[in-house]
């Protein structure tokens, strides 16, 4: 291993594929195949990387950071179908009723009442039974 690949492997494991890649290539030991293998790794790695970070986005419902992760995924690397086909618009959407969907508070309301409601009744029940004998 020379300096380059030292340093690309380096760069590599604190996640900075781009950098590694660009560092690997100025290996002159490294043979095409490990290259390309290197290459092939790391852009798998670059692809997990944003949709982890767009995922997160979607999960905590920032819209813009959304866009900009794919901007910015499309200006350095291209099209990814990856990339291309996250379900963005449902998984927004999915976000967006658990947390602002005045329904779903109303059914979580409803449930406790109906407990509630019901308990009551049980122990009415068992109060009548012992008042009865």
């Amino acid at each position: 291993m020379d300096q380059y690949q030292i340093k690309a492997m380096s760069l590599y494991q604190n996640g900075e594929y781009k950098e590694a890649i660009e560092t690997m290539a100025s290996s002159q030991t490294v043979s095409d195949k490990e290259y390309k293998d290197f290459v092939r790794n790391c852009n798998r790695l670059i692809i997990e990387q944003y949709k982890f970070m767009i995922n997160d986005a979607i999960a905590t419902g920032d819209h813009n950071m959304v866009r900009k992760l794919i901007t910015k995924y499309r200006t350095e690397y291209g099209l990814n179908p990856e990339i291309e086909n996250l379900d963005i618009t449902n998984q927004t959407y999915s976000h967006e009723n658990t947390d602002n969907n005045p329904q779903d508070s109303d059914g979580d309301s409803s449930g406790l009442i109906s407990a509630i409601i019901t308990i009551c009744l049980v122990i009415i029940f068992i109060i009548g039974i012992f008042a009865w004998h």
